[in-house]
């Protein structure tokens, strides 16, 4: 990935979800434990391993890691026209 996009400077992470049923960690058995990791930990797990030694590479930068289950959202306020 890092010949197509080059070596970045910053590498930001802003992952999560889940489609696990409600009745927190004693509803999910193993398999879903396994397909939560996977999409919250291990997607950027693999994009660090693909962008990270590039950057090593190439000296400073940073990467920031965000999972989170509610989205982050940014609400605009817009005055009532009347």
């Amino acid at each position: 990935m890092a010949e197509l996009v080059g070596a970045p400077d910053i590498l930001v992470h802003v992952v999560g979800g889940s489609h696990a049923p409600a009745g927190g960690y004693a509803a999910l058995d193993d398999d879903l434990w396994a397909e939560e990791l996977a999409l919250n930990l291990l997607s950027a797990v693999r994009l660090d391993r693909a962008l990270v030694p590039a950057m090593v590479a190439r000296g400073p930068g940073a990467g920031v890691q965000d999972a989170r289950l509610l989205p982050v959202t940014r609400a605009v306020i817009l005055p009532r026209v009347r």
